[in-house]
């Protein structure tokens, strides 16, 4: 939670400078900051606070090698590369991008489909958490045999991704309704959304 915080402070401060620079041009970049990159920035917390509980899962011996690095060397070798004939440092890359890119998208998705429904944000949030994780891990991953369907994985590690994901899930929802409420003027600390 203070990575997460600490990733909204440091957006802010960004936010606040940029607005500085060119309150006209912001103000015209505005709709794609409400649409686009508050919602990816979100995805991003929400991505490393995911990443914070596979770590932990992955120390208790319960995840083994990452889904991200499974899934970024299976599409490698789909494409016709090895991914033991990369660098280390150069595939580590790749995969971490890989995986903060997909939840910057998910982050995106998130942002009208929380505007549309009416939950409070955290059981939003827990159920997009949990829909991405079932559409990726029962759906599109297994559909084009990126990785196995959850089904047939290891028990400890499908319940590691679970609750990452619904830890994805909430963490985006806060902040996404953090980053909104600067959006729309609101206090931060405001709890209209519950």
């Amino acid at each position: 939670m203070v990575l997460v915080l600490l990733l909204l402070n440091l957006y802010e401060r960004i936010a606040e400078y940029v607005q500085l620079q060119s309150s006209n041009e912001f103000k015209r970049s505005r709709n794609m900051e409400e649409y686009a990159v508050r919602p990816a920035l979100s995805g991003l917390v929400a991505t490393s606070a995911m990443s914070s509980v596979l770590g932990i899962a992955r120390k208790m011996g319960l995840l083994g090698t990452p889904p991200p690095k499974r899934i970024t060397a299976s599409a490698l070798r789909k494409m016709g590369h090895s991914p033991s004939s990369a660098p280390t440092p150069l595939f580590r890359a790749t995969w971490i991008a890989a995986h903060l890119g997909y939840g910057a998208f998910c982050g995106v998705l998130y942002h009208p489909v929380r505007r549309s429904i009416h939950l409070h944000r955290y059981l939003s949030g827990l159920a997009f958490g949990l829909f991405v994780w079932a559409a990726s891990y029962l759906g599109m991953l297994p559909a084009l045999g990126l990785y196995p369907r959850a089904d047939r994985d290891k028990n400890a590690r499908t319940a590691s991704m679970i609750v990452g994901h619904i830890v994805f899930g909430i963490a985006l929802a806060e902040s996404n309704a953090r980053l909104s409420a600067e959006v729309h003027g609101r206090d931060r600390g405001s709890r209209s959304d519950v």
